[in-house]
């Protein structure tokens, strides 16, 4: 009996050494999970400007701009963990406390496995700091948007979340729009 409890014993300190080393050396897989400070110096990253083009089911009207923290490799299918995308929607309010901002993180793994694999939704406002700069906070998160809070179409009908549009963009990593299209990076 002693004899099996050593060996049980050893086994397990040598999972418990191997699980530590692997972290050490970063093989570990946990996903990026962003903080509010993942959205700072969206300005800077690589833009595309939209113009006035409406963004289905309803965004609202406005000049709109795609942000990416960093761009996919030449022929790549997917974009990497940690990519970050942030599309801002001025209003004719120049308040920028007035402005759509969303914003979606390749988390990568499981995450979101229902919908848009790998990648989880943001909805952020810019709330001015003691110096009157004006900083990305986070209003909600996660694989959609909490009830209430989708998009319902003027006509009326079912309530729709990011999953329903970019769920369904597989073939693209389930970004949309044209200027992130993999086939033409």
């Amino acid at each position: 009996m002693l004899a099996h409890l050593a060996v049980v014993a050893s086994s397990a300190a040598l999972t418990v050494a191997a699980v530590l080393s692997a972290h050490a050396l970063g093989q570990v897989r946990r996903g990026f999970v962003a903080t509010v400070a993942t959205f700072d110096g969206y300005e800077g990253w690589t833009r595309f400007d939209r113009g006035s083009q409406p963004v289905g089911p309803q965004h609202p009207d406005g000049s709109s701009a795609v942000f990416v923290s960093s761009m996919p490799a030449r022929g790549a299918r997917a974009f990497d963990d940690g990519t970050v995308i942030v599309r801002v929607t001025t209003s004719v309010d120049p308040d920028p406390r007035t402005w759509e901002l969303h914003a979606m993180v390749k988390r990568g793994g499981a995450f979101n496995s229902d919908g848009a694999r790998g990648w989880e939704f943001f909805d952020l406002h810019l709330e001015p700091d003691a110096r009157g700069v004006y900083r990305p906070a986070i209003a909600w998160r996660g694989d959609g948007p909490p009830q209430g809070d989708g998009y319902v179409a003027p006509e009326g009908g079912v309530e729709l979340g990011c999953n329903h549009c970019h769920g369904a963009a597989v073939d693209n990593d389930s970004v949309l729009g044209p200027e992130l299209d993999l086939d033409q990076l």
